[in-house]
């Protein structure tokens, strides 16, 4: 299995076969890792009401933004890559 280079923070609800559902904007300035596992993320389920998705290059902007919670003020959701994304993140 590939390794996790991406994260997700915001209005996004997912939520794995058979697992609890995960709230990305209680996940942190961190974010929610992004699996590398593309056969897994064909099976998530995905809820939101953001109007925009915001993608980061940087992590440490993204986990600024994310501590700021700047998706409370902008229904969005956050993504980096952490430079060059990943095919899962892509």
């Amino acid at each position: 299995m590939a390794s996790s280079r991406g994260a997700v923070a915001g209005r996004l609800l997912l939520q794995e076969p058979d697992q609890e559902i995960v709230d990305c904007t209680t996940c942190g300035s961190s974010g929610y890792a992004i699996s590398g596992d593309l056969n897994l993320l064909e099976k998530l389920t995905m809820k939101t009401d953001a109007r925009y998705i915001f993608v980061i290059e940087k992590h440490a902007i993204f986990q600024r933004l994310a501590e700021d919670r700047v998706f409370n003020q902008i229904p969005c959701i956050l993504i980096t890559a952490k430079g060059y994304p990943d095919l899962a993140t892509r």
